[in-house]
């Protein structure tokens, strides 16, 4: 009786043993099914992350040198104009002054109706784009853009009215109302210049702090 109890107990001890063995192997495998496949999706998860960040950075570098070209560009040309241009045809006789005035509307009238407008574009959207960067890369770049953003202004509630009134100026018009009417014109030109080589320097002062803080 006792050696019969003893064989059962062995039996019954043995047979949860190989209950428990095969559960905790079945809990074990199960367990570590989804370990390679959530590392995988992590990963998969991790250079999706990595390529769009790359291509966000490769986007605002990239909008970065062309407001930079754009505003620069502008900047030297209405300097130069103001400060090297303007003083000399000031000094030339009535009708020489009209028709090199015209010819430069001809020429620069090309041009500044796109560049000037795209230009004031691009710093808004920089600045835009400058929201994680540090804050005093951002103040710099929305200063820029309010200073552009000035210049436009100005440019077609004053300039752009003169320029219209020279594009049509005849030779026997009043020469008084002519120099009074020039004389304005280069007073905001200057304004102009000045703001765009602001914003400019306060662009080119962001990008430098930007990649050596």
């Amino acid at each position: 009786m006792a050696a019969a109890s003893l064989s059962f107990n062995y039996q019954t001890t043995f047979s949860w043993s190989k209950v428990s063995y095969a559960v905790v192997t079945q809990t074990s495998a199960t367990s570590q099914i989804p370990v390679p496949l959530s590392a995988s999706l992590q990963t998969k998860s991790n250079s999706m992350n990595l390529q769009t960040n790359k291509k966000k950075t490769m986007l605002k570098i990239t909008l970065e040198v062309l407001t930079l070209l754009a505003i620069g560009w502008v900047s030297g040309a209405e300097i130069g104009s103001w400060f090297g241009i303007q003083p000399i045809i000031a000094k030339l006789p009535y009708d020489q002054q009209l028709n090199l005035e015209q010819s430069m509307l001809k020429s620069f009238g090309r041009v500044m109706p796109v560049i000037m407008p795209l230009s004031g574009v691009l710093v808004i959207m920089l600045a835009i784009f400058s929201r994680n960067d540090p804050r005093v890369v951002m103040w710099l770049r929305i200063i820029a853009a309010i200073c552009i953003a000035i210049t436009i202004v100005t440019t077609l509630t004053i300039n752009v009215p003169i320029n219209n009134l020279t594009a049509k100026w005849q030779i026997a018009d009043n020469f008084e109302k002519w120099s009074q009417m020039r004389t304005r014109w280069h007073l905001f030109q200057g304004l102009r210049g000045g703001l765009f080589l602001v914003s400019f320097i306060l662009l080119t002062i962001a990008s430098t702090i930007q990649r050596h803080p």
